[in-house]
Formats: C-alpha cells, structure tokens, sequence
C-alpha cells in the first residue's frame, strides 16, 4: 500500500526556496510541477532573434513607383527553444514505527521540511556553477585592498552601464571579500557603502547590493557574482512524493524523486559578470 503526498511537497518546497535560496535577486519566481510526464523538457521559450531594423523614410521614391517609402520590410519571426532539466534527485528515507519516536503523519511532514532545505542547498550550488559557466565576462581581482576592491566595482559597473543594463544589480561575494569590504569601511578605507550588518549586505555600493553568500556556492577561484534582477529562471519537477509499505522493517519508506534546472537568455548573458580572485591571494 502507498501514499502520494506529492501535494503537500509542493506547497512546501516553494516557500522553503524562497526562504533559503541563495543568489535570490538574480533568481525570477520558482517554476515548480508536479506530476512531470515528460523525461527530459521542462518548458518551451519562444524567442525572435530578429533584430531591429531602423530605415530612413525616403521621400525621393515616387508614389506611382510601387516602392515603400518606409524601406525594406523586415520579417519577425520566433522559434522554439526546448529548456531541459539537468539535474535528477532522489530521496529514500525509512519511517520504521518502533524507532521513529514521533507521529508518522508529522514525521512525513518533518523529512519534507528538511528534504526541501537540503533540495535548496543543492540547488544553491547549481546556480552558483551556472552563474559562472554563464557570465558573459570575467574580471580578476588582484587582492583585497580598498584600491583593488573598489577598481572592481568600477570596472563592473561601467560594463554594465556599458551594455545598457535595466534594474536592480546584486552581487554576492564570499565572505572573505565581504569582511574585507566591511573592514575597509569600518576603517575609512573604502567609502560609499552603507553595512546592514544584521543582514550581512551592504547596501548600494557602486549601484549594487552586496550580499555575503556561503563559499561552497562558489566555483572555485571565484570569489563575487555580479547579476541584475530575476534573470535566471529555475525551476523544479516533482515527479512524486510517496510512502511505501516495507516488508523488511515495520514501516514505511518515504521516496522523493524531483528533477531541476535554471534558464537564461542568449542576450542576458552579459547581465552576469564573474569575479576571480589572483591565484595565491
């Protein structure tokens, strides 16, 4: 005998990613389905690659000549692009009555709580991997003095003013970096920031909210990750949630199977800017 409580995960599981996500203002809304037939395609993006066309509006062509006046017509048109999942998970778990301790329905509810904090965990890692296989440009840091953070933000804001950039900008750092901003400021050394110490941000530097996010979300000789707001979408399926009768222990198991990924544009990708540190600093 089985249960599906593929229901109850997908209420939880958004809150939870929301809550706990790292890289939250690149991110748009979670996409999340349940009961996912398709093996691979999470959903279908229409996008037009045409680009536009401004004429000059020809006065010299005559009326009774069969020529347009507003130039060469320039056809749109769109095609599809299929965005896949990329990464499958699986949860087992064992609920055996004579040492579980607790309610069996409470205890079901427990392990989805905890099983969503873990699946956004993991997905922070994702994102972070993809941020900077995706960046559209990589900008080194040579150490943390004032001089070189702030040559940093410099060169990152005028690119961004440069590719003509909308919205809110964020950048998430590593903690080493952000202490190091923290520290300059505190000393004078690094001017035009404000600190939101209790929330670990530093509010408008350089046009961009600076928020200290875990290392182990970084790849590796990364230190920052420069985005502008909601431009990657990520997105989950649930395949199902259920509980199963066990003939070998007197319970049940608790199996979990979801399947995620993340999207962003071709022509966004210049939105995302990587930030590597100088090998040995």
């Amino acid at each position: 005998m089985s249960q599906i409580y593929t229901d109850k995960l997908l209420m939880t599981l958004p809150n939870i990613f929301n809550a706990k996500t790292a890289f939250s203002g690149a991110l748009a809304k979670l996409q999340i389905t349940d009961g996912i037939t398709d093996g691979t395609k999470a959903f279908t993006v229409k996008r037009s690659q045409t680009p536009v066309v401004i004429n000059n509006y020809d006065t010299t062509k005559s009326l009774n000549s069969g020529q347009s006046r507003f130039g060469d017509v320039n056809e749109v048109t769109y095609g599809d692009i299929d965005v896949n999942y990329d990464t499958p998970y699986a949860l087992n778990e064992a609920i055996d009555k004579f040492t579980v301790k607790a309610d069996e329905n409470q205890a079901i509810a427990d392990r989805h709580e905890l099983q969503g904090i873990a699946l956004t965990r993991r997905s922070n890692a994702r994102l972070g991997a993809y941020l900077s296989a995706q960046a559209g440009q990589s900008v080194e840091l040579t150490d943390y003095t004032a001089e070189n953070v702030a040559q940093l933000f410099n060169t990152v804001a005028a690119a961004y003013t440069d590719n003509e950039v909308d919205g809110n900008l964020y950048a998430y750092v590593t903690p080493t970096l952000f202490n190091a901003m923290v520290d300059l400021i505190q000393f004078k050394s690094l001017t035009g920031a404000t600190v939101d110490v209790n929330n670990n941000k530093l509010i408008n530097y350089k046009g961009f909210t600076v928020e200290s996010t875990p290392s182990r979300y970084f790849t590796s000789g990364d230190v920052a990750y420069f985005t502008a707001e909601g431009i990657v979408i990520p997105f989950m399926g649930i395949e199902f949630s259920r509980t199963i009768e066990d003939s070998n222990f007197a319970g049940q198991l608790l199996q979990t199977a979801v399947k995620a990924g993340q999207y962003l544009q071709e022509e966004n990708k210049p939105a995302v800017v990587k930030a590597t540190i100088k090998s040995g600093k």
